[in-house]
């Protein structure tokens, strides 16, 4: 491959309306004219994550079935390799070369899966893990009502959400605005107590900064 180095992927994960798809569409928009690609969930026809990257000419992948890490579909190997086998044409020589992949992963799924997968199929030769960005919903997350798990019971009812903030390199504190400082501050100390060494950002609307991306 052009790459010297393996291709860096970054995983985003986070439950289903925790603001996956927003997040897409903002990197997909500061990262116009560079290669990276989008790996996304496909749940329909007329898929709204891929609509929504490609009117920033976002190149991307979509993975049927709507759980890209659900169970480990051998698609996902399939797509990776797809995209070394492109790098590897002749004809793409001249082609800049990919300076990574993003991965939305499922909303229930476990990112450390990922590294494993590259592992057993032998992709690691291409692909490496470079971040895992987990959003959390923060207003659900800190409001026990309306039949609404808070923070302390979605960590129980859902051991894929605790999962994900224990894989993750940087969680996004997501909807932040519409909380009080001293639900934030709850919730917070959840996930540090998860996760204590992982970089957490407060953001609305999933406008979060994406160094990581630089």
């Amino acid at each position: 491959m052009k790459n010297k180095e393996t291709i860096p992927v970054w995983i985003v994960t986070g439950l289903l309306g925790s603001g996956k798809t927003t997040l897409l569409e903002r990197w997909a928009a500061e990262v116009v004219g560079r290669r990276f690609i989008f790996i996304v969930n496909e749940f329909s026809a007329v898929d709204h994550d891929t609509s929504a990257l490609a009117k920033h000419g976002a190149e991307i992948m979509a993975m049927p079935g709507g759980d890209i890490f659900g169970g480990w579909p051998v698609e996902v190997g399939d797509i990776l390799r797809q995209i070394v086998a492109w790098e590897e044409l002749p004809e793409h020589a001249d082609e800049p070369a990919i300076e990574g992949v993003v991965i939305e992963s499922g909303g229930m799924a476990n990112p450390r899966g990922f590294s494993k997968l590259l592992g057993a199929t032998h992709l690691a030769a291409w692909f490496s893990v470079a971040g895992v960005v987990t959003l959390v919903n923060a207003k659900p997350l800190v409001r026990g009502q309306h039949n609404i798990p808070n923070a302390f019971q979605i960590m129980s009812l859902f051991p894929s959400v605790r999962a994900q903030v224990e894989a993750a390199t940087t969680v996004l504190l997501n909807k932040a605005d519409l909380c009080t400082e001293f639900e934030l501050c709850k919730v917070e100390a959840r996930v540090r107590k998860i996760n204590p060494s992982v970089e957490l950002l407060r953001c609305q609307y999933a406008d979060a900064p994406v160094a990581f991306l630089r």
